[in-house]
């Protein structure tokens, strides 16, 4: 996208480098025309004209500086500007992809969790399928591990992000989903499994009932961005007190 800003400067500085030009060329000029005269001009009106043109020439000389300085002013005016929007660009960006709109890939843990196989005898089969509040557990062990992004079924997990039961399914973003349930994080690959891993955690819990839940790191992980709603109807923003 071209920064309007920076393009007007740019264009003002053309344009003073033009009026430079034009003015050395009417020093230049200005200098060929006494020399041209004709050589029975007297000898005082001969000095009044060199006189004049001396004045001329150093009030051009002086219009010189003052744009040479405008021009250097405007010049260091675009690099921090240009420094400034860099900077702006890259908190945006950053912005982006924690709030989950950004498709984005990196090294990580992808973890299946499936409900336990029919026939076995673990108690109440309430126990041997999985809710919503096991992929939650499992969800906020990741983010607790330094995740910096995870999905559900391919839905991207923000913070506006619901996972709840509704019958056999469950909602992720209001899409349903089933199981198997396959949760993607990015994030440094060992310390996010050895989150899962803990001892007496959310994954060793749901093994007892024989849930199934397989961990395996891997090199790159790709997450498309969040495709839902993001707007706010009762949210507003404080603005800090200038100091």
């Amino acid at each position: 996208m071209v920064d309007k800003h920076n393009l007007t400067k740019q264009i003002s500085i053309l344009v003073i480098c033009a009026i430079l030009g034009f003015a050395i060329c009417v020093q230049l000029k200005s200098v060929k025309i006494i020399r041209s005269q004709d050589t029975t001009i007297r000898g005082e009106e001969l000095q009044k004209m060199l006189v004049a043109e001396k004045e001329k020439n150093s009030s051009l000389q002086d219009q010189i500086k003052q744009m040479q300085s405008t021009i250097e002013n405007y010049r260091d005016s675009i690099e921090q500007t240009g420094s400034a929007y860099k900077g702006m660009e890259n908190d945006l960006i950053r912005a982006e992809n924690l709030a989950g709109l950004t498709d984005v890939y990196g090294s990580g843990i992808i973890t299946t969790m499936s409900d336990a196989k029919a026939n076995i005898n673990s108690g109440p089969v309430e126990n041997q399928i999985i809710h919503d509040s096991d992929v939650r557990s499992v969800v906020n062990e990741l983010l607790a591990a330094g995740a910096e992004a995870i999905s559900i079924n391919d839905e991207r997990v923000i913070s506006t992000t619901a996972i709840r039961c509704v019958g056999p399914v469950i909602l992720v973003n209001n899409t349903r989903s089933s199981t198997p349930f396959v949760i993607k994080a990015i994030g440094e690959p060992t310390a996010l499994e050895n989150a899962l891993n803990l001892s007496g955690g959310i994954v060793s819990e749901l093994r007892t009932w024989n849930i199934g839940v397989d961990i395996q790191k891997a090199e790159r992980i790709d997450m498309s961005a969040y495709k839902g709603d993001v707007s706010f109807k009762h949210l507003t923003t404080v603005k800090k007190k200038q100091e």
